[in-house]
């Protein structure tokens, strides 16, 4: 019985096999070249082949009929021929010549939306220019405010990161000298376009800055006086006809706790005298022991718009800072006396209160 059915099987297959056929092809260029990477299909079937690297391909146990068979690759005519599949045999058919086509492509559009928060089309009226910055000859990138809030940068140190070929050179949490282009530009810091030597080493907190102007190369006939590498020019916030009121309020690592408040606005509607105040407050401690930090501040300003192009402005800036931390010693400070202790293996530095007055015409 088990021969009988060992018989059976191999009746069965002889049948099946011969039943089907194969197929075998050549495919190449019209200098009769092999080409590889052809996709071979018998349509209105799943039989599916590509071409080796000579341009042969096989397609095996076929049932035998009429097919056409299609043969497609990118950059090539697509072409079909009729065949028809004997069984039991090797159907060897005539080669396929595809022939290179050049095809134009249908445009691709790529399109979003982008309501344009983070981009600064004009620079501030500080820099003496009111043209286009894609119209200016020259390297200006702009840091603006709502890049500052959605990083979480809290300081000028941090914010100097954002743009390429400025690095902070030294300091710490209160001062610091930047190098624009690997050039020393110690005193081509400004605020609101005034400064040079004044602003130098002082670190604004980030509550009181509208946007960060990073000039790059000379650029004496905007300030007259600038470093060779460039200046950066920090813009405060202004008083403004719109009322605005915020409030925030943040907690983070290192037991830091910072709270800021910015108000500002028409003293009465219509009124020409505007204002704009903003008051903070930050402590912190470090990674490492006997380091704390601690900044409050607070900053009025008024404007008065005598025309529409004509107004004058007085801003006044108070910020009282301490800081004990493990930096270059060459900072120039004030021994603090608010945290109770003075271990000798680290560096103490502080900074009074400066103050501005500016007037614009």
């Amino acid at each position: 019985m088990k021969n009988t059915f060992t018989l059976l099987l191999i009746f069965m297959s002889t049948i099946a096999f011969a039943q089907h056929g194969r197929v075998r092809k050549v495919i190449h260029d019209p200098q009769g070249r092999g080409i590889s990477g052809v996709n071979v299909i018998l349509k209105g079937t799943t039989f599916r082949s590509t071409s080796d690297k000579n341009g042969n391909y096989e397609l095996k146990s076929v049932p035998a009929g009429s097919y056409i068979l299609s043969a497609s690759m990118v950059g090539s005519e697509h072409v079909e021929v009729s065949i028809d599949i004997k069984a039991s045999e090797v159907n060897i058919v005539p080669p396929i010549t595809l022939i290179e086509k050049e095809q134009q492509l249908s445009e691709v559009v790529v399109s979003g939306l982008c309501d344009g928060v983070y981009v600064e089309e004009l620079p501030s009226e500080s820099l003496r220019i009111t043209a286009n910055l894609m119209e200016v000859p020259q390297n200006i990138n702009v840091a603006t405010k709502l890049t500052l809030l959605d990083m979480g940068m809290l300081s000028k140190g941090e914010i100097a990161r954002v743009t390429s070929g400025i690095t902070r050179s030294y300091g710490g949490t209160l001062d610091m000298t930047l190098q624009i282009r690997g050039t020393n530009a110690t005193y081509g810091t400004y605020r609101n376009g005034v400064g040079g030597p004044i602003w130098w080493n002082a670190q604004e907190d980030a509550s009181v800055i509208e946007r960060i102007e990073f000039v790059k190369g000379p650029a004496g006939f905007m300030l007259a006086n600038a470093e060779p590498g460039g200046l950066v020019n920090t813009v405060t916030k202004q008083p403004t006809h719109e009322r605005i009121g915020e409030v925030s309020f943040g907690v983070v690592s290192y037991n830091m706790m910072r709270t800021a408040l910015d108000l500002g606005g028409e003293f009465r509607k219509g009124s020409k005298l505007t204002y704009r105040l903003n008051v903070g407050a930050q402590k912190n401690n470090d990674y490492f022991h006997f380091a704390g930090f601690n900044r409050m501040f607070i900053c009025p300003a008024l404007r008065y718009d005598f025309t529409e192009n004509t107004s004058l402005s007085v801003e006044y800036n108070f910020v009282q800072a301490q800081t004990q931390e493990n930096v270059h010693s060459s900072i120039t400070s004030v021994i603090p006396s608010t945290f109770g202790f003075k271990p000798t293996s680290v560096c103490r530095s502080g900074i009074d209160s400066t103050s501005e007055a500016v007037g614009t015409g």
